[in-house]
């Protein structure tokens, strides 16, 4: 009984998760066309939108972190950034500290595929 209601959950969920995600869309279809985006950047849009929903499958990172202790937030911002930064050569050596400000210094941010970071 517990397994079925555990399946029927999920199945609800990644139901309502698509149902967000297609919501979402129109939205973006309905301002689109108010604003007379082009068709090009349109496209774009929705890649970026469909990009956005395959790595956070519409979860809100931003208000999930408002909600959680900074303790906890920091603990996930070093685990993280942590093996990043210490795959850096002149930062591998930093004691732990310095390491852990500069996780919590770090921002992140998702891309369009062809946005250009660094000019």
């Amino acid at each position: 009984c517990t397994i079925i209601a555990v399946l029927a959950t999920i199945v609800t969920d990644s139901s309502s998760a698509q149902a967000e995600f297609a919501r979402r869309n129109e939205a973006l279809d309905t301002y689109s066309k108010l604003r007379a985006i082009p068709v090009s950047l349109r496209l774009r849009l929705h890649a970026y939108h469909g990009y956005l929903w395959q790595q956070l499958k519409g979860f809100d990172e931003d208000a999930f972190f408002s909600e959680i202790p900074p303790s906890l937030k920091n603990e996930i911002k070093l685990f993280f950034h942590q093996r990043g930064i210490r795959s850096v050569p002149v930062l591998n050596s930093l004691e732990d500290h310095i390491v852990n400000d500069i996780t919590q210094a770090l921002v992140t941010e998702l891309h369009a595929a062809d946005d250009c970071l660094i000019s």
